[in-house]
């Protein structure tokens, strides 16, 4: 059960290719970076770190007290707070700025509103996370490959880079049609 939960959250219902939680991030991908690195440690502790906090807060807090539809506000003042003191120690640190928000501000809000468990919610943010880190080597072929072409312009290459994305997304999706699963036609 646990396993399907972080298979289902990485390859089948990626972030990236379902929810398009970081596509654009990863776009930008240049593996021989130090920024890359510091983004990647950096969005795995402020992703888990939040994650946990804003589950136990939502489900020892807020339900309780009904008001459960306030944890959206919740998630994102925690996360801020998180994510600023993260990034302060990164820069302190390193002195790279990894400045980025939205990507990692959604992984949390997905794994927290998708999750019935503790455990799961930590699950759910590992398998996006994963499903992050999965897109890279992909984007970077993807990359070398149209590099080949000179010609090809920042807008050309966004076209034809969604357009691979689609068509990543068709390919993991496959199975999910219906003459093709078994265990439908069962």
């Amino acid at each position: 059960m646990l396993a399907d939960t972080l298979l289902y959250y990485t390859v089948f219902s990626s972030a990236v290719l379902v929810y398009g939680i970081g596509l654009n991030r990863a776009a930008e991908f240049n593996p021989g970076n130090s920024q890359e690195t510091a983004f990647v440690i950096k969005t795995v502790i402020s992703v888990l770190s939040a994650s946990v906090l804003a589950w136990l807060i939502t489900d020892k807090i807020l339900a309780p007290l009904h008001i459960k539809e306030m944890y959206p506000f919740v998630i994102f003042l925690l996360f801020a707070c998180i994510n600023i003191f993260i990034e302060a120690m990164v820069r302190m640190a390193s002195g790279i700025s990894t400045a980025e928000y939205i990507v990692s501000f959604l992984i949390v809000l997905l794994s927290v509103s998708e999750s019935a468990s503790l455990l799961e919610t930590i699950l759910i943010s590992c398998g996006c996370i994963m499903s992050i880190l999965i897109m890279y080597p992909f984007v970077h072929i993807f990359r070398k490959r149209i590099s080949r072409n000179s010609a090809v312009s920042e807008d050309r290459y966004y076209s034809l880079y969604f357009a691979f994305a689609g068509i990543l997304l068709l390919v993991v999706s496959v199975f999910d049609v219906t003459w093709l699963n078994s265990e439908v036609l069962r």
